[in-house]
């Protein structure tokens, strides 16, 4: 079995090419010209789906700036506007 860490890098890759493994998942981040290289070379195995997922930034607000709420209330209303 190959490990997430793994599956979602260029090893888990060669992992997939060598038939090590049979579902390969690759990250969004992965540069897109080998992304686009394994659709090319693996054109009839090759699916694309969409995955729900929950990011989050977390700092320490007890130092400055950040322990000023105004600060807070400021940079959270542009992360999301």
């Amino acid at each position: 079995m190959i490990d997430e860490s793994t599956s979602m890098s260029i090893d888990g890759l060669k992992a997939y090419e060598a038939g090590a493994c049979d579902v390969l998942r690759l990250p969004s981040t992965m540069m897109p010209e080998v992304i686009e290289q394994v659709q090319r070379q693996h054109a009839g195995e090759y699916v694309e789906m969409t995955a729900l997922g929950t990011w989050y930034v977390g700092f320490d607000v007890r130092d400055p700036p950040f322990d000023d709420d105004r600060v807070r209330r400021h940079s959270f209303m542009r992360s999301i506007g």
